[in-house]
Order: structure tokens, then sequence, then C-alpha cells
């Protein structure tokens, strides 16, 4: 996320991220490490995860300028910054209001960290909340929003921070069902299909990381993972979060040769991307890793 703002074709700066690794830095942060210990999953596809927060990104904007007061809550925020980006380190959509969720470890390290980097910030950012709590401890949540709702009346818009696969599909369901009684509640989400129990990690799959996947999906790209809950569903949309690194490999290596070096690394973890050519057609071969935006009634 840090590094976004440098690359060619360039999709967002992260300021909180680039302080967050200037700090690791001075600590001496052991990042070729981490990289080469990173699961396959993102490593094989190294703008994973700034392309599903550019996406996300983008449609929370789209939400609060058309809702301005409303709520979004964070499924499993961890040190995201989103919050600062979208609003511009506080300076938009003031009268929004945001909500993350998260574990109590992870809620106690944002706060150590985040103290640190916005120590000297001189920005307003009084609406935004974080919570420890669980999202799979759904009367948990549904009371925080519950009370706030009681006394503000807000549109809702859910995000979840890929923390949804790893919890218990009943429990997922459970989730999905609460969030759908929320009237004209937004939700984006991650899938996984199940095959990446196979492929993730690549060639050298000594990560530990997917064995405690478990919500994982049977349906493949322009298929609704949420059916049983069609009947209260008014809008939805997916995106392919490797069709847009597929774009952004493509714009930003400097030869075709680089290129297709590329692509036959991230074939270890994504095999059918050999079939796709000049451009990238989730309908010919769908690499399983989608981000679904769903509208309740």
């Amino acid at each position: 996320m840090a590094e976004e703002k440098k690359q060619k074709f360039s999709l967002f700066e992260d300021k909180i991220a680039i302080k967050i690794k200037s700090s690791l830095e001075s600590a001496n942060f052991d990042f070729k490490t981490y990289r080469n210990n990173s699961m396959g999953l993102s490593g094989k596809a190294p703008w994973l995860v700034t392309v599903r927060a550019w996406y996300c990104d983008n449609l929370i904007r789209t939400f609060l300028a058309q809702n301005p007061n409303g709520l979004i809550v964070e499924f499993g925020g961890g040190m995201d910054a989103r919050y600062f980006r979208v609003t511009e380190m506080g300076q938009k959509f003031d009268n929004s209001r945001w909500l993350m969720l998260d574990l109590d470890g992870i809620v106690d390290l944002r706060k150590s960290v985040y103290d640190e980097v916005l120590k000297n910030e001189s920005g307003n950012f009084g609406n935004l909340e974080v919570k420890k709590c669980s999202v799979a401890d759904v009367p948990k949540w549904s009371k925080i929003i519950d009370e706030i709702l009681k006394t503000e009346k807000r549109p809702i818009l859910f995000t979840d921070m890929a923390c949804l696969t790893y919890i218990e599909p009943d429990s997922v369901n459970t989730i999905f069902s609460k969030v759908s009684t929320y009237p004209g509640a937004w939700i984006l989400f991650n899938t996984l299909h199940k095959s990446f129990l196979e492929t993730a990690g690549g060639n050298n799959d000594e990560h530990a990381a997917k064995s405690n996947w478990k919500w994982l999906v049977d349906e493949k790209y322009g298929e609704n993972p949420l059916k049983y809950l069609d009947d209260k569903i008014k809008f939805r949309n997916e995106f392919c979060v490797l069709e847009k690194c597929y774009e952004l490999r493509k714009l930003r290596s400097e030869s075709v040769g680089e290129f297709e070096e590329w692509k036959s690394a991230a074939s270890e973890v994504y095999p059918e991307i050999v079939k796709h050519g000049q451009y990238f057609d989730p309908s010919v071969a769908d690499l399983g890793y989608n981000l679904h935006w769903v509208i309740f009634e």
C-alpha cells in the first residue's frame, strides 16, 4: 500500500501506510523476509491488496456521495487506513460515521501504531470509532449498530476486509442474513474459490495460513454466492480482482518478456492464467478471487 504511489499508473496514495512503513523501517523491520513469507496468493499478484482497496474505496466514495450521513462498518479492518484515504485525512465526508471492528489484539496493535503516526496530524478524526469485536459475534456488533441507529438515522455500508474467509460457513450465513435486515444496506465482500486450497502458496507451499480458511465458495465468476438471500437482494455486481492486477502488471512491465515471465510465475498459484492473452477475460478462465457488491432491499 505504501509503495503504490511510486508505481506507474498509480491507483492512489496512502499517506498513513507510508508513515507506518517509515516507522517500521526505523525499527529495522525485515521487509524482505516478510515478502518472501507472504502467501503466494498476494506474492504472485503483488497489487492484489491495492486493487481490492482501490475498488472498495471508490464504491464507499460513491455510497457517501449518495448518503453523506452514511455509516461505514468495516469487518476486520486491521491496520488498514481506508478511513484516511476516503476522507482525505478527515477533510471530506465529515457527516459520515465509521465503525471498525476487529479482534482485541489487533485493535490494541492498531492503537499503538496509529497513536504514533497520527500524533502530528491536526485533522479531526472524531467520526471514526474502532471497537473490539469479532465479526462472528453477530449479537455484539449488531447491538453496537442498533445503539447508533436508535438516535441517528443512517444508511449503512458494510465492508469485509477478507476476514470472512476465516469464519465457519454457518456463521458467515448468519452474518449475511443479519446484514440483509438493515434496509437498503450495501455490503462489499471477498470470495475465494475452493480451488485455492490446492494452489495457494505456489510450488513452495509451506504456508499454514490457508489451513485457517473456512469459508470458500463453489460459485465461479458471475454466479451468486448468496443464493439463499436472493429474494432480499436488490442489486448485485462482481469485480474480478485478478483482471485489474493483470492489466496493471501489463502496463507496469518494461517489456513483453517481463510480463510473460510474471505470467509464468503466477501460474503456480493461478494455473488458468496462461489461458489469458492480450486481454483478461474472467468468463474464459475464472481465477477464483472476486469482490462482490450487493445492495439489499
